[in-house]
């Protein structure tokens, strides 16, 4: 489903998310909003889910859904994905602002 259909669309997802800034802390595989603690996965899927779209999962499997894109061709709602230290992906989040990245290893899904 497309973020533009959704129930908050792009910017509920991207407001969604600006909510946590300064009000959050990591914690490996979390997801709870009530608290502020999350995981890079765990954030990305609670901004979607509040606004309606379920994508599930953890890095991993969100790397496989969507399709790729050119680090150029960024738009706000994009998922961008890392690898840090292993071979598949092991960062995601959620692009903000149409935006060009000077890194090798990204990859956005729309």
């Amino acid at each position: 489903m497309s973020a533009s259909v959704a129930t908050g669309g792009i910017s509920g997802i991207i407001n969604y998310g600006k909510q946590f800034i300064g009000h959050s802390k990591y914690v490996w595989g979390a997801s709870n909003p009530s608290s502020g603690s999350f995981d890079c996965s765990g954030f990305v899927n609670a901004a979607f889910a509040a606004n309606g779209i379920s994508l599930g999962g953890n890095t991993d499997s969100l790397v496989h859904k969507g399709s790729a894109v050119s680090a150029g061709s960024l738009k706000p709602g994009d998922l961008v994905f890392f690898n840090t230290y292993k071979q598949t992906a092991t960062l995601a989040f959620i692009s903000a602002a149409a935006a060009s990245l000077d890194h090798s290893q990204a990859r956005a899904l729309p």
